[in-house]
């Protein structure tokens, strides 16, 4: 982990850093289409996210300007039965003033790094698909391939929203 030109820090998240990652978190809760949650976890929710993945050795990220927390990234376990094991969900949030700016991407990149370290052979990214093209552009020029649609899966803000799966072998050619 590292910083970037702009003094940028990306590194492990800390329970200390779950304040700020609740807060910019609950912005695309209550104003975007990003997630499809309708209430933001707290503080202690995000302590409790931190520990399950710390306690698995999955990554949580946060990229951190000065003192300010500016994103964040994680992976989860794709799904809870033990044949997908090694696949991984990613979930990339930054500063909504800071997209653009290859932020998501400096994320993106080291939980790619982490997650293929601690022994994942996939990532799937599930974008909801509302318009804003910067987490499908992002995952793209990353390497992810869109892999399905799921139309109508979503509701919230009074639309249906269709979800796209992006997926990125860690393997290899033989993976």
């Amino acid at each position: 982990m590292g910083q970037d030109d702009g003094g940028v820090l990306i590194r492990a998240a800390l329970a200390s850093d779950c304040e700020e990652v609740a807060e910019l978190y609950s912005g695309y809760v209550r104003d975007s289409l990003a997630t499809f949650e309708l209430t933001a976890p707290s503080r202690a929710d995000w302590q409790t996210k931190l520990a399950d993945l710390n306690g698995l050795g999955l990554p949580f990220l946060v990229a951190v300007e000065g003192t300010r927390l500016v994103g964040y990234a994680l992976v989860t376990p794709w799904r809870p039965r033990p044949g997908y094991r090694f696949t991984v969900e990613d979930s990339i949030y930054v500063e909504p003033g800071r997209t653009g700016q290859g932020l998501g991407r400096q994320l993106l990149g080291e939980l790619v790094a982490q997650a293929r370290a601690w022994g994942a052979k996939q990532m799937i990214a599930v974008v909801a698909d509302s318009g804003e093209p910067a987490s499908p552009a992002l995952h793209l020029a990353a390497g992810f391939v869109e892999v399905g649609r799921l139309a109508r899966v979503g509701f919230k803000h009074g639309r249906w929203v269709d979800t796209v799966l992006y997926q990125l072998n860690l393997a290899g050619p033989a993976g």
